[in-house]
């Protein structure tokens, strides 16, 4: 990857990461635009790159989130790369994939933040009620997701 989209697309990771926590504060269904980030990275940048691009993610997503700091540094960059392991298999512009992509990507951050936060917080939150509370932002961050990627590759001006 050459350095200028490299320096873009960490800058852009500062700017969604500010975005999502101001527009979550406005509105009460918002997009998890870090997830598409991460995801996007692996998709059209390789395991390494996803990954890598994963853990400062989950860093810094984790710093605004009580609690999820540990959990985010291994989910993201395990989204990152698992991302990049399912664009082999499929064509990484198909708007069926990408969702597809998105819906395992953001079932996985959910399922283990949730598993975390019940060992570690001693809380006994149902996946399910946790899907439920949350089926807005989720089903946007996924349906979304083709969008989202267009315009970023858009952003970063990446040639097939």
């Amino acid at each position: 990857m050459k350095i200028r989209i490299r320096l873009y697309l960490y800058a852009l990771l500062a700017v969604s990461l500010l975005i999502q926590v101001y527009g979550l504060k406005f509105f009460p269904v918002f997009p998890d635009i870090v997830i598409l980030l991460v995801v996007f990275t692996g998709m059209f940048f390789g395991a390494s790159e996803g990954a890598v691009f994963g853990v400062l993610a989950g860093l810094l997503r984790g710093s605004f989130s009580q609690g999820t700091i540990l959990i985010d540094i291994i989910v993201f960059p395990l989204v990152g790369f698992l991302s990049s392991v399912l664009a082999k298999m499929f064509y990484h512009k198909n708007p069926a994939f990408q969702i597809f992509t998105a819906l395992v990507s953001v079932f996985v951050v959910v399922f283990l933040q949730t598993i975390y936060l019940n060992s570690v917080g001693g809380n006994d939150i149902e996946l399910s009620h946790v899907f439920i509370k949350s089926w807005g932002s989720l089903l946007l961050t996924i349906l979304g997701a083709p969008v989202f990627f267009a315009l970023v590759e858009t952003l970063l001006k990446i040639e097939d």
